[in-house]
């Protein structure tokens, strides 16, 4: 195989800036976000790729797919339901084009309505939603870090490329906090754009970086679980892993979310292999002997590694 050159990103002094390179091999952590089609050339279907925008409600996100669409965007309604989906695309200096689809503000993966539902469904593929975004723009707020950047860690976790959009930076500086984009970049391995959205301010970088088609994969789930939780989820998903052939990103995920929800065992066991339910059903009954709340440990593990990265930030 000859040798590849490609860019990676970095800020300096709160400016994007390309960095090539070149190797033998694909650098370690990174990612390419081209579509199987777009990679394929024998593929006889070629799709724009599909960048999709998420984040806390009230984050600026629908000010930023406006930026970034324009009068280039369309309202439906999602399958079966009436929730609106907003759709639009983007067109790069280079010709591409991409679609944007502007998701459903939503806290967390853990959906706890209709629309945050639909918003985990396709990030992760599911359902309705076969085919996940090629990448995510993961709209922050930094007046919120800590809380906003709870839904980026489990973003990071499921190893889906993002980029994360860091909105408001005025009003935050107005407020007495200065969030230092290089330090957050460099604790989350992943791109983060500083920007004042509503006066069009990191629009143009962050159109710059979605024209990219390797980014860096993140630094993925640097949280810890307490012990017994950990230990439990472990076996478990060993157990996925084997039984469903999925990568251990993918059984790690599926294991905890089978402990911490009694709610997965009982109306998704169609979609498991019955040891596999069994064998939750089990860990969560020995949890609960030992008095652990899986649901809350897992929160409060998260959390703990979020204000770490929330304080070694914010100037």
């Amino acid at each position: 195989m000859g040798s590849w050159q490609t860019e990676s990103w970095c800020l300096h002094q709160n400016n994007l800036e390309r960095v090539p390179y070149q190797n033998s091999s694909v650098p370690p952590n990174t990612q390419s976000w081209q579509s199987t089609a777009m990679r394929d050339p024998a593929s006889p279907f070629v799709r724009p790729r599909l960048i999709a925008l998420t984040g806390n409600p009230n984050s600026g996100k629908s000010t930023i797919f406006n930026a970034l669409t324009g009068l280039r965007q369309r309202v439906t309604n999602y399958p079966g339901v009436t929730v609106e989906r907003k759709e639009g695309r983007i067109r790069f200096d280079d010709g591409s084009v991409a679609s944007v689809v502007d998701l459903p503000g939503t806290y967390s993966l853990v959906p706890t309505s209709l629309d945050e539902r639909i918003t985990v469904d396709v990030l992760l593929g599911k359902g309705s939603y076969s085919v996940p975004p090629d990448l995510v723009v993961c709209v922050v707020d930094a007046n919120s870090l800590e809380r906003n950047l709870y839904l980026v860690s489990q973003i990071i976790d499921r190893e889906i490329p993002v980029v994360v959009a860091l909105n408001m930076i005025d009003v935050a500086k107005r407020r007495g906090s200065t969030v230092n984009a290089i330090s957050l970049q460099r604790e989350l391995g992943v791109p983060v754009i500083p920007m004042v959205a509503s006066r069009g301010k990191g629009i143009p970088e962050l159109k710059q970086i979605l024209s990219s088609t390797s980014l860096p994969g993140g630094n993925t789930r640097r949280w810890r679980l307490p012990e017994p939780l950990a230990r439990e989820c472990e076996e478990l998903s060993a157990l996925v892993r084997t039984r469903h052939e999925l990568t251990e990103s993918e059984a790690f995920h599926e294991a905890l979310d089978l402990l911490t929800s009694s709610a997965a065992t009982r109306h998704r066991s169609d979609h498991y292999d019955p040891e596999v339910i069994a064998r939750a059903r089990s860990g969560q009954r020995k949890l609960e002997f030992l008095d652990i709340d899986p649901q809350s440990a897992t929160v409060s593990a998260r959390y703990g590694w979020v204000q770490q990265i929330t304080l070694r930030s914010i100037k």
